[in-house]
């Protein structure tokens, strides 16, 4: 099994399409452990972006599409800032386009044999790493661990951010493949084992 590292580049407020990506999976995940739901703060620039249609059907369709090549059952997920989404929001595009990409979604990750890990640049939160990995621990067919980070950071870069994944999770260096790009099916595409897998 191949272990898949996305490590994207910049700012929040810089990469809404990234952003909305992962919290549609933080809102997947939140169907299979309530406890999630516990987690506030919303960020409105991603409100806005949905809101003024800047965020369109065809860009999840094509991250899923794209997914159902590589992606895995374990998303590793930090960020700078979580938030839960809130259906008495005014989440136009996201309530319309719900159970679309949910089932599609779903699918991808029941069939899915690797593991996808999300990577924010330069962060990782040493206190959830080192006492939380059960914290928000799912069926295993699904996802394995969540990861958010508020205050605590630590500095990676590329080298220890496989060794430490090698070493924390018994994972041989080999079988781990970080993936650098603000756009993850670009970096993908860039990748010659994903390059033998899907052209």
């Amino acid at each position: 099994m191949k272990v898949f590292l996305v490590k994207y580049h910049g700012f929040i407020d810089k990469n809404p399409d990234v952003l909305f990506l992962r919290d549609y999976f933080f809102e997947l995940l939140k169907r299979y452990d309530k406890d999630l739901l516990s987690y506030k703060g919303i960020l409105q620039k991603i409100i806005n972006n949905v809101e003024s249609g800047n965020l369109k059907m065809n860009f999840f369709e094509r991250i899923l599409n794209n997914l159902s090549h590589y992606s895995g059952h374990s998303i590793f997920y930090w960020n700078e800032c979580i938030r839960e989404f809130d259906s008495r929001k005014k989440f136009s595009f996201f309530k319309e386009n719900k159970f679309k990409i949910d089932k599609r979604a779903v699918s991808i990750i029941k069939q899915s044999s690797n593991d996808f890990i999300l990577i924010s640049e330069n962060y990782l939160t040493e206190k959830l790493i080192n006492s939380k990995l059960e914290f928000a621990s799912l069926d295993k067919s699904y996802f394995n661990y969540i990861f958010h980070s508020k205050n605590s950071y630590i500095n990676f870069n590329n080298n220890s951010i496989i060794s430490f994944i090698s070493k924390k999770w018994d994972i041989e260096k080999e079988n781990l493949i970080l993936l650098e790009n603000t756009d993850i099916i670009d970096s993908c595409l860039k990748n010659d084992y994903f390059k033998k897998r899907i052209c």
